[in-house]
């Protein structure tokens, strides 16, 4: 093995023994970039247990310090407007290039400690985007002394940058070109320069401004800088002034106009260049609050404009910074463009629909992914443009179907990356005759493409997203046709636009995290969500042809097969899950109950989403999942859990407190809250007394069961002060077999609190009786745990919640002796159960029941 080799196995054991000291990015580059490792070895002269040392020491820094989840907007446009460091150019050897303006550095030791702080994390931001750019390659930094004066020589600050560079830069490639040094500074900068370690003093070199152009051609600087380049721009889309940033709030607002007091000359130089009177959303909170009010108002005069859904969606604040910015801060421009934009939503429901809403099909072409994070850290959505077939030989319905089911792709990164961003990756590598379905207008239906039809309504109704488009593989075939269609964007969208190679995407989007059929690295991809059915199966795509699903199907069957393979399916009916399995049961139901009288009561049981758990639980099988339905169906009719509701029960059982059905969880999930100490044993009433309770806790479970659907529901049961007056788990035994027995994938989670050693021992035998899946939905838990599933705002205090103010009895509640139908029950029962619990009745209510 050879000292690199060495050196990985070393790094990366230390990684998995400690797998969140070091970032997966640099994990990649330690498995994947022999000159990041050489690097280290090179400058410990071999040494591999210094290299090892000093590797580690970089890697955890750059974890520690968060570097790799920093991004352009993370930083406040004060400190860009300087223009003291600059990542743009490339050199007469097409190397990258970094510019240090002498001039424009600030001095931040004379301010608070967290600016001090602030202005090295920059550094360290610009230095490992330039050092991951560079990515091993030789390159230049050069520094423009002339104009720098002792007011600009931060000793204190210069010496932290040192350090770093001199632990994180080993056996570094990079020429350092020092351009005018003047002899005010020369003394400070020499000083400076000793404290490089030996390897980087080798690499300065001084020059005047005559030589510059032997590294660099003038028009890869920027004007300010003695450059020609009047295309530079200094500050960053999306950036804003740091009096605007909430995460740096802790620093006053007197020291950022220190900053522009202090660089004033230069910070007016950038905004200049930038075509801004201003730093940017320095008034951003009151121009934000000035288009909410204004789209308050307007959307309170016409309610057809919008729901309320999309409006709250679309007035979040960094959108509207993003429309503010693209009207140079015009709240009435801005205000008409987000309505449009409203408009525009609601015809096409973009807001309203989840992954669910689209069909099987789609996704498992992989013609569209979301898939991880560029190296800034901003959501990725990838477009493999080989996958994507011409819809003229389906209809309109389709188009359209499949136009906003990339829309919904899109939003998806746009709310994940807020005001981070996100990128589009569309790979045209592959793409035949039969994929052009990208020109201005199709001649074929008189109608704007499915390219088009995605990315105008991007370019007309949403400024400053996505952060880039990525084209990759643009070949003769389309060249001119995509040329011609980008002509048409605005100026704005169109910068967006990059045509690049995998080599340059590497750069900002690492290879590892794109999928294979886009030229990435990352194999195993699940293209299909969770409770994705096939088009098929979807009643509200009723309308769509049924050929449609076959004509999309064979024609896409190439890359469909590719995610077949990724999934490990052989099938394409399991794959794409047209068997419509869900509405076989149901026709199979509705033939077994079809001379029984209380259908109609049973209707609820044949909900999709129960229906879908059954067959998850039997691994698909239809015919077990029937036999399990209809028992499940025959013992609910027997016990009449279904036809009854909450009014059905006695109000000495809601007195008690003893179960719940309030609040929500985190995730919006319903909760039913059991107080264990107020169910007392039935030992001295009858069984039909013992049954009731039975019956009333499955209802309160039912109703949260149909209440939540897909999203489920949580128990809460809490036998904090428990005593021994209270364990007789029968009841408790009876409710949890009927759910473990007949209701699969049901609750969500089963929280248990406050157990102790007697309840335990008496416990314990029961759920070793229960099937696996639902012993795992069973959690001994803590209120402090709980709080971070189910706020504790939101549970009862009777189990250890916060809400105090919860009414125990519904409307219209009536006492056990007035239900007609409870005459069954002895009449000394409902004073014994009242006798019992009259402890828990007296803490909940004031009211007394009533005859």
């Amino acid at each position: 093995m050879n000292q690199v080799e060495g050196l990985r196995s070393k790094v990366l054991l230390y990684a998995k023994d400690h797998p969140d000291a070091i970032h997966p990015i640099d994990i990649e580059r330690v498995k994947n970039k022999d000159w990041f490792l050489k690097r280290y070895l090179i400058e410990y002269k071999n040494d591999e247990k210094m290299a090892e040392t000093a590797l580690l020491y970089s890697l955890n820094t750059f974890k520690t310090d968060g570097l790799h989840e920093l991004n352009a907007t993370y930083f406040p446009a004060e400190f860009y407007a300087m223009g003291n460091f600059i990542g743009f150019g490339r050199s007469k050897k097409d190397l990258a290039v970094m510019g240090v303006i002498g001039r424009c550095a600030p001095n931040v030791s004379n301010m608070s400690e967290e600016m001090f702080e602030l202005a090295l994390k920059f550094f360290k931001y610009i230095f490992m985007k330039y050092y991951l750019e560079v990515d091993g390659e030789p390159a230049v930094v050069y520094g423009i002394l002339s104009g720098m004066g002792m007011h600009n020589v931060d000793m204190e600050f210069d010496k932290q940058v040192i350090a770093f560079v001199n632990a994180h830069a080993p056996d570094s490639k990079v020429t350092f070109l020092l351009i005018d040094l003047g002899w005010i500074v020369k003394f400070a900068i020499n000083l400076l320069i000793n404290l490089l370690n030996e390897n980087l003093r080798n690499k300065i070199r001084f020059a005047d401004w005559s030589h510059v152009e032997e590294w660099v051609a003038l028009d890869q600087m920027p004007k300010y800088v003695g450059g020609t380049n009047e295309g530079f721009r200094r500050i960053p889309d999306g950036v804003k002034s740091g009096k605007c940033l909430p995460h740096l709030q802790h620093i006053p607002e007197e020291e950022w106009d220190a900053v522009v007091q202090q660089n004033g000359e230069c910070i007016l130089e950038g905004l200049k260049e930038s075509g801004l009177n201003s730093l940017p959303d320095r008034n951003t909170k009151e121009s934000v609050q000035q288009v909410r009010d204004s789209l308050k108002k307007q959307l309170g005069k016409d309610k057809i404009n919008a729901t309320d859904d999309e409006v709250k969606v679309r007035s979040r604040d960094f959108i509207i910074e993003k429309f503010l910015a693209a009207t140079n801060n015009s709240v009435n421009e801005t205000v008409k463009m987000i309505l449009k934009g409203l408009d525009y939503a609601k015809t096409l429901k973009i807001l309203h629909y989840g992954e669910s809403h689209y069909p099987s099909e789609f996704y498992a072409t992989g013609a569209i992914h979301n898939v991880n994070k560029s190296r800034a850290g901003q959501p990725v959505v990838t477009v493999c443009f080989s996958c994507i077939r011409p819809f003229k030989s389906m209809s309109a319905e389709m188009l359209s179907l499949m136009h906003n089911y990339f829309l919904q792709r899109l939003k998806i990164a746009l709310f994940e990356g807020k005001e981070k961003n996100f990128h589009i990756v569309i790979d045209f590598n592959g793409t035949k005759k039969e994929n052009i379905e990208f020109k201005l207008r199709s001649r074929e239906r008189g109608s704007d493409s499915l390219f088009n039809r995605t990315f105008g309504p991007i370019n007309y109704y949403v400024p400053g997203f996505p952060d880039k488009i990525h084209l990759l593989g643009v070949n003769s075939t389309i060249e001119t046709e995509m040329n011609a269609l980008i002509k048409t964007y605005k100026p704005e969208f169109q910068k967006r636009i990059l045509f690049t190679t995998h080599k340059e995407l590497d750069k900002v989007i690492a290879l590892s995290e794109l999928p294979v059929n886009v030229g990435g690295q990352r194999k195993k991809l699940n293209r299909l969500p969770k409770n994705i059915k096939s088009g098929k199966c979807l009643k509200h795509l009723e309308k769509i042809p049924a050929k449609d699903w076959k004509t999309f199907t064979n024609t896409s069957i190439d890359c469909i097969n590719e995610g077949m393979k990724e999934a490990n399916v052989n099938s394409t009916d399991t794959f794409l899950n047209t068997a419509c399995a869900v509405k076989r049961l149901k026709d199979s139901l509705s033939k077994h109950y079809e001379k029984d009288k209380d259908l109609k009561h049973i209707e609820k049981r044949n909900a999709d989403f129960l229906l879908e758990r059954y067959l998850v639980a039997t691994n698909n099988s239809e015919a077990e999942a029937l036999k399990w339905v209809i028992k499940a169906i025959d013992y609910g009719k027997n016990m009449q859990v279904m036809t009854h509701n909450e009014l059905d029960y006695p109000s000495e059982f809601f007195a008690t407190g003893a179960v719940h059905y309030v609040g929500k969880s985190r995730t919006g999930q319903p909760v039913i809250s059991i107080c264990f100490r107020c169910i007392r044993p039935f030992t001295h009433m009858s069984d039909a007394m013992l049954h009731l309770a039975h019956n009333y806790i499955l209802q309160r479970c039912k109703t949260a069961l149909f209440d939540a659907k897909e999203k489920n529901f949580h128990v809460v049961i809490d036998f904090t002060g428990t005593k021994a007056e209270n364990i007789e788990f029968r009841l408790f035994e009876m409710a949890t077999k009927h759910t473990n027995t007949f209701i699969p994938g049901t609750p969500e989670k089963i929280h248990i609190l406050g157990i102790y050693k007697a309840v335990e021992i008496l416990i314990s035998p029961l759920l070793g009786a229960f099937k696996p899946d639902f012993k795992k939905r069973i959690l001994f838990t803590t209120p402090e745990e709980l709080n971070k599933v189910i706020a504790l705002s939101e549970l009862p205090a009777s189990v250890g919640g916060e809400r105090k103010k919860v009414g125990r009895l519904p409307k219209g509640f009536k006492s056990g002796k007035c239900h007609q139908h409870l005459n069954k029950i002895p009449t000394d029962d409902w004073q014994k159960l009242l006798d019992t619990n009259i402890d828990c009745i007296g803490d909940g209510v004031d009211l007394q029941l009533r005859d």
